[in-house]
């Protein structure tokens, strides 16, 4: 039990935030050079891997990490640091992001 919150009721969060991050780095594959990407860039098309960009197009991975990051911060279980948390998610959301596509998603 966590800030007075049991395990099953943080396993949304885990599993919101999993997914938001799978979805964001699809996406920072798809759209960024390798150096902005500091890394081989393409590399889901490359090696034929799944990827939400491919599976949903750019404007369907955009709506599933938006979507990912609202669920995510959305069930966060109520506790005294609830307010901060959602702020560190959105946080995060912004930083993962590449930058032209910030204002989509926050």
């Amino acid at each position: 039990m966590s800030v007075g919150a049991s395990d099953a009721e943080w396993r949304g969060l885990g599993e919101h935030l999993g997914s938001a991050y799978q979805i964001a780095d699809d996406l920072r594959d798809a759209v960024l050079s390798p150096d902005e990407l500091g890394k081989p860039a393409k590399q889901d098309v490359r090696n034929c891997r799944p990827n939400a960009v491919d599976s949903y197009g750019l404007d369907g991975a955009y709506t599933r990490l938006r979507d990912a990051i609202e669920a995510a911060a959305s069930s966060v279980p109520t506790c005294a640091g609830t307010d901060s948390l959602r702020q560190l998610i959105y946080a995060q959301a912004i930083r993962l992001t590449p930058e032209h596509l910030v204002h989509e998603v926050a």
